[in-house]
C-alpha cells in the first residue's frame, strides 16, 4: 500500500469532478484510495506524491490514467437489448436512410458493435456509428476489436460466427464487415461539443448514474442539441430523469424523442 497524504483523495475527487463531470459522493469517497493505490502499483509509480505532482501540473496522461482507474467498463454485447429492437423497429417505422448515431460512452466497443450487427441482420447498410469515449484505453481496446467468451453472453452463435473470427481458444476478433461502419474518437462530455450535423439517434447509457444534477443537465443539452427532429436518445434502463430539456419527451423506458 502507497502513503497517499490526507486531504489527497479529496483533490482526487474534485479533480474528477471539475475534469470530467463525475459525482463521488461523501458516502462513496472511500473507494477512490484502493482505486489509486492499483494504479500506483501498476503503472509502477515510485511513491504516491510522484502520481499527484503529475496530476497538479496538467500532465494528459496521467489524467488518462485517472479515468482508467477511477470509472468501471463492464460490459457485453446486446446488453440492455430491448434498446436495439426499438431502435430497429423505428428505422423501419420511419423509413431512414444514411443513419446516423451516437454512442457517446461506447466503452470497448460492445455498445457500437452491437448496433451493427442488430441493423445489418435486417439489410441495413446505409449506416455510420461515432463511437465515443472518455477513456483513451478502452478506445484502444475497441480499437483492436479482440473480445473473449465472457462479452457474448447474449450473442446469436449465428452472430459470433458471421462477425468474428477466432483468434485462439475464447478469443475473437471483429470483422471488418462491422469496423467500416464505426469511427472511434476520444470525447469529453463536459466538453462544449458541437457536431456539423446532428444525429438521428443517440446512445448514452449507464453514463448518468456517475453524474449530479448539474453534471447530468448540461450533458442532456448537448445530447438534445446534437439530435435531428424526431431523433432518440437512449439512456440506461436503471437510469431516472426528472428534469430533461423542454425540447425532448419520454416515449418509453429510458428512451426521449427529439421534438
Amino acid at each position: 500500500m502507497f502513503d497517499i497524504k490526507k486531504g489527497r483523495i479529496k483533490e482526487i475527487r474534485d479533480l474528477v469532478y471539475r475534469e470530467f463531470g463525475i459525482h463521488i459522493s461523501d458516502s462513496k469517497i472511500g473507494s477512490i484510495e484502493p482505486k489509486i493505490n492499483k494504479l500506483l502499483m501498476n503503472e509502477k509509480y515510485r511513491t504516491a506524491e510522484d502520481f499527484f505532482s503529475e496530476l497538479e501540473t496538467g500532465n494528459p496522461k496521467s489524467k488518462e490514467l485517472l479515468i482508467k482507474y477511477i470509472t468501471t467498463n463492464h460490459t457485453y454485447f446486446f446488453r440492455e437489448a430491448e434498446h436495439f429492437a426499438h431502435l430497429l423497429e423505428d428505422i423501419k417505422k420511419t423509413n431512414r436512410t444514411n443513419i446516423t448515431i451516437w454512442c457517446a460512452a461506447s466503452s470497448t466497443g460492445e455498445e457500437p458493435y452491437s448496433i451493427a450487427m442488430t441493423l445489418l441482420d435486417e439489410g441495413i447498410k446505409d449506416f455510420k456509428i461515432l463511437a465515443s469515449d472518455l477513456d483513451r484505453s478502452v478506445l484502444e481496446e475497441f480499437n483492436l476489436g479482440i473480445y473473449h467468451d465472457n462479452r457474448f453472453i447474449k450473442t446469436t452463435k449465428y452472430q459470433k460466427i458471421k462477425y468474428f473470427t477466432k483468434e485462439s481458444e475464447g478469443v475473437y476478433k471483429i470483422r471488418s464487415e462491422l469496423r467500416k461502419h464505426i469511427c472511434i474518437k476520444r470525447l469529453n462530455l463536459m466538453d462544449n461539443l458541437y457536431f456539423t450535423q446532428p444525429f438521428d439517434y443517440i446512445f448514452c447509457r449507464n453514463v448518468f448514474i456517475y453524474f449530479d444534477d448539474t453534471s447530468r443537465q448540461r450533458t442532456l443539452e448537448t445530447l438534445a442539441r446534437s439530435l435531428k427532429s424526431g431523433g432518440k436518445l437512449y439512456i440506461g434502463h436503471t437510469e431516472t430523469l426528472f428534469t430533461f430539456p423542454s425540447s425532448l419527451r419520454r416515449e418509453a423506458n429510458s428512451v426521449y424523442r427529439k421534438l
